[in-house]
Parts: C-alpha cells; structure tokens; sequence
C-alpha cells in the first residue's frame, strides 16, 4: 500500500530525525539528544529515563523510540507503547500521532485501524501534519472506514495547510488518479513540485518520472535527471536507481555503463530490490567490467529474496544453464513460478515452457497453456506465438486457428521471426471471412501490463 510505508520515514526516520521531535529550551532534553547524536547511548538512556519519569513528555516520546527502533537497548515495541501511550493520554500531539501509527501498523499492540483513526484524530485537532495525513491515508484506502477520497482529500488539505511534504504528494497523487477530483495533470504536477522543493524524495522521484516519459507534462529529460539527482544526493534509493538507469541508456547524455554501475551499487546497497537487480544484470552482461556471472548471482539472490520478480526470471536461467551454479533443472523451474507469481512475463513463459515439455517438473499441458495465456496477454511475443502454437496443433486445449493466428499475428507485429512464419504459413489455411476476423480480435487486443508503481516503470534493465 502506498501511503503505508510513505510516511513512516517522517517520524521513525534517521537518528536525528526520531529524536529531534521539537525544538526545545530544556537543557537536559537537549543534553540528552546531544548523547544520541555522539552515540553514547547507555547515558542516553539514563537521561531519557529521569526526564520521562519526570512526566517531560517529549522525553517519553523520544525514550519510547530508543525501545522501538533497538537504539542502545533492545528492542522492546511494546515498552515503547507505554512511553508512547503515557504521552499521548496527557494531549501531547506527536504522541498521539505515535500511538495512532502503532495501531495503524500493529507494533507492540493488535492493529486496530479504528483505534488509529481515534489518535491521529486527535493529534489532527492540534494541527499536528503527520497525523491529518495520516487519517487521509486511512480514508484513501478504505483502512477501518469507508473508502472515501474526497473525504481523503479534506484530509491531506488540512495538513497542506500546515505546508506537510507528504500530505502535498498525496494531493498531487489524488489530481493524477483523479481520486475524489477531476483529474488534472496540472495541479498534480504542483504539488508533486511544492513536495519535491521540500527534498521529499518521493515526489522528486515521480517527477523525476513524469518529465522521462513525457506523462502528462513535456518531456524533458533535463527536468527529469533534475529531480532524479536531487532524491539521489539526499541518499534515496530509488533516486539512486533511476540515474543508474538514465546513465545506462543514455539520457541527456551518452550512455555511460560505468557511472551507471555506480548509481546501481549505491541503491543496492540500500536494499533497493529493483537496483539490485539492475546491478546482477550489469555484471551478467559485462557492461560496465567484464562478466562476473559469480557477482551477478550475488545480486540476483538478494533482489529474489526481496521478491523481486525479474531476478527470479535471471537466476533461473542461470540455474537452468548451469552458469556459475550447478546446473538444476528442478531449481529452474521453481525459481520461474515464483517470478511467474509475482507477474513476470519472462518467467511465465520460460515456466510454461518446461511445463510443456516436462523438464525439471511434471508434465502439465494445461498449465503450461495458462502461463503461456498470461504471459501472452502482458504482451510478451514468444508467449503470444508458443499460444498461438498450441491453439494450431490443438495441444492442450481444443482446436482453433483463428486464434492460433491472432496470437501469431499479435507476435508477428512485435518483430518475433516465429511467428512472423506461422502467420504466413497459417493465412492459407483460413478463409477470407476467418483471417478478417483473427486480424480484427489482434487488433482489438489490449495488453495486461503489471500495476507498477511510477518509480519503478521502466527502471529495470535486460527487459
């Protein structure tokens, strides 16, 4: 869910950011923020605790999140929810809008959306940003009310009010889904730009996308490279990955393998799955060094492990082929379903293949149809003409040419040279009435393509 991990860096961010709260005038409150910042977290916590049993309530915000992120103690969510809930009872705003995100996410407590919605509720009622946007949130999903955007809207405007950098992308997020409004690729884009001009990172990167592709604004490639490297300087992973991709294709400039090699490395280390695929593919080619097909594994098994889709699709074939592993038909074939699962187009074809020809898994014709069915409709061409193939020889399901040469048409048009020679072989075989009729439905077909975030369209390599 979108808004679900968006804020969150808001309050439970950086060091800096979970403990500077507010500006204060308390000398031990600053002395002890002091201690967080030089790491001397024992005395921290020593001084954190005498303030919080002193009922200073910014302390008991702040000691709760040593306990809930681990910081010098162990982690202990739910005695953070005593510090938090000790805050908040006494009216102090930051803490209701904590005690709100607990519910909101179930940490130290039983999610309870409505209990959320009670706490951001009133933290809102102290003009408290965080917690209007949040409540917006809840709204815009439907989480424990009834899904209601202009109410969402009414929400987020609230905390734009207060000049809130995410509550300013969640209303641009609104006017380009048209959720609740007219859509309006104009008023998107401003507050996609009155976030962005504040470094939230988000905004910059879909700007940073908008301006690429030309969606709903001109494109403009500088613009675009603009936003990109101003989510990258602040150390934004998906920034970071971006300006990989717009390096090794050649955006604005010449394409630069290299430079790209290093964006990628500098998102993957901060467990960006996408950039960690980017980067396995970089060293499976040799782009950027020669081939380093050990390296690429490396990165192929942690962008899998993060559910990346493609990387299941690339340690597959490695697997299959024995490159650099043992070769393992069996792995192979796992590793495809669980990229098939996760919508990869690739791996729904390559797992229908072995389906079809019962390598390294059981035979299953019928399965092997469905995968190659929903690979073919997200618009791959050697899925749409192994279909057609099927639907020719009536293998695994009954007869039909005239959708055998749609499928074959459809791949034929995306340049597949197989296909291409079934088309042409196959239009003698219909009548006239018959291939007006196939050429009509692949005219009429329209792709399936996954529902992609914006940042991550058109950002993974080797597709």
């Amino acid at each position: 869910m979108r808004h679900s991990v968006l804020f969150i860096a808001f309050f439970f961010g950086s060091l800096t950011s979970i403990f500077a709260v507010e500006i204060s005038d308390d000398p031990q409150l600053n002395d002890a923020r002091t201690l967080v910042e030089l790491r001397d977290y024992r005395a921290a916590l020593r001084a954190y605790t005498d303030l919080a049993n002193k009922n200073v309530l910014p302390a008991q915000l702040e000691l709760a999140n040593l306990y809930k992120n681990g910081v010098g103690v162990p982690r202990d969510p739910v005695k953070a929810l005593v510090w938090i809930r000790k805050a908040a009872e006494k009216n102090y705003a930051p803490a209701q809008s904590a005690l709100g995100l607990a519910y909101e996410q179930g940490n130290g407590v039983a999610k309870d959306y409505a209990a959320a919605r009670e706490w951001y509720g009133k933290a809102a009622a102290q003009n408290d940003a965080e917690a209007a946007t949040r409540v917006g949130s809840l709204y815009e999903l439907g989480l424990g009310v009834k899904q209601d955007y202009a109410l969402a809207l009414v929400w987020y405007q609230k905390a734009t009010g207060l000049d809130y950098a995410p509550a300013q992308y969640a209303v641009g997020f609104l006017y380009e889904q048209g959720l609740g409004v007219e859509r309006s690729f104009d008023d998107a884009v401003t507050w996609y730009s009155k976030a962005a001009e504040q470094n939230y990172a988000p905004a910059q990167n879909i700007l940073g996308f908008m301006y690429r592709v030309g969606y709903g604004v001109g494109q403009n490639v500088a613009e675009s490279i603009k936003w990109y490297r101003r989510a990258a300087a602040q150390g934004d992973a998906a920034g970071e990955n971006a300006l990989g991709y717009m390096y090794q294709n050649g955006f604005g400039d010449r394409k630069n393998f290299q430079i790209a090699e290093r964006w990628y490395r500098k998102s993957a280390e901060h467990g960006y799955a996408d950039a960690q695929y980017n980067l396995g593919y970089i060293f499976e080619q040799g782009l950027a060094t020669a081939k380093d097909e050990a390296e690429a594994v490396k990165w192929y098994q942690q962008a899998a492990v993060q559910g990346q889709a493609a990387a299941h699709y690339r340690l597959g074939l490695m697997y299959e082929e024995g490159r650099n592993v043992p070769r393992d038909t069996a792995r192979a074939a796992d590793l495809y379903r669980k990229g098939a699962e996760l919508g990869n187009a690739d791996s729904q074809f390559a797992l229908a293949r072995l389906l079809e020809a019962g390598q390294g898994i059981k035979q299953n014709l019928g399965e092997a149809l469905d995968w190659y069915r929903k690979g073919a409709n997200q618009g791959s061409a050697v899925s749409q003409d192994s279909l057609g193939t099927l639907y020719e020889e009536g293998t695994g399901v009954k007869q039909d040419l005239v959708l055998a040469y749609q499928w074959y048409e459809l791949a034929a048009n995306q340049g597949n040279l197989n296909a291409i020679r079934h088309r042409t072989r196959l239009t003698a075989q219909l009548s006239s009435d018959d291939l007006a009729r196939a050429q009509r439905q692949a005219r009429e077909f329209s792709p399936h393509s996954q529902n992609l975030t914006h940042e991550r369209q058109l950002l993974l390599v080797g597709r």
